[in-house]
């Protein structure tokens, strides 16, 4: 991943980030992207809000917008609901995918005990 740009806007709090991504196969989910952009700015994954991946039909290059955020407050009041939403449901759909996983190992255990 290269920034291609990083302008901060002092005005809103955050710092707007463009960046190039190349990849293969499937273009990259924004858990993947977030965690990328966090490590190259050095900030919080929690403070990353990917505002858009595009990408051309056949090519494997990404140009991404992002905004990252100095404060939790001042990214919940200025950024998009929606956002928000879908970034914090990373750590929820990954905490169902181990339950759920947790449950099916459990439950042989728990007919073997019964039987």
């Amino acid at each position: 991943m290269d920034i291609t740009s990083k302008e901060e806007n002092k005005l809103l709090q955050k710092v707007e980030v463009t960046a190039t991504m190349l990849f293969e196969g499937a273009t990259p989910n924004r858990k993947d992207v977030q965690q990328a952009i966090a490590a190259q700015i050095k900030a919080k994954e929690t403070l990353v809000i990917i505002t858009k991946i595009d990408t051309a039909f056949g090519n494997s290059k990404a140009i991404i917008t992002a905004n990252v955020y100095a404060d939790e407050k001042v990214m919940l009041a200025g950024e998009r609901k929606n956002l928000v939403e879908k970034h914090k449901g990373h750590d929820s759909q990954e905490a169902k995918a181990k339950e759920e996983v947790e449950k099916k190992t459990a439950e042989p255990v728990a007919k073997e005990k019964t039987e």
